[in-house]
């Protein structure tokens, strides 16, 4: 959790770790920061057990992330919907 963060925001992977080491990729290169971004606390227990694709559709109490959304976090809906990282 963020320090002094009124929307008890967290930082989580958007590619899961686990999901990453399994297909042979570091842990180091799973937590480079491309792979972060933020989300309410409820939101991101919510994403666990979605695929990316779903979750990025459906993402819990807040509104579905749009194009924009997608393209400001450097992300293209290929690669949610493919688990693609690299």
């Amino acid at each position: 959790m963020i320090d002094n963060n009124h929307e008890n925001l967290q930082r989580d992977h958007i590619f899961p770790r686990a999901t990453l080491e399994k297909q042979g990729i570091s842990a180091e290169r799973a937590n480079l920061y491309a792979n972060f971004h933020f989300l309410q606390a409820t939101d991101n227990l919510n994403k666990s057990d979605k695929s990316l694709h779903e979750w990025f559709k459906s993402p819990g109490d807040q509104s579905d992330y749009s194009e924009q959304d997608v393209k400001e976090r450097l992300i293209t809906w290929n690669l949610l919907q493919h688990n693609i990282f690299c």
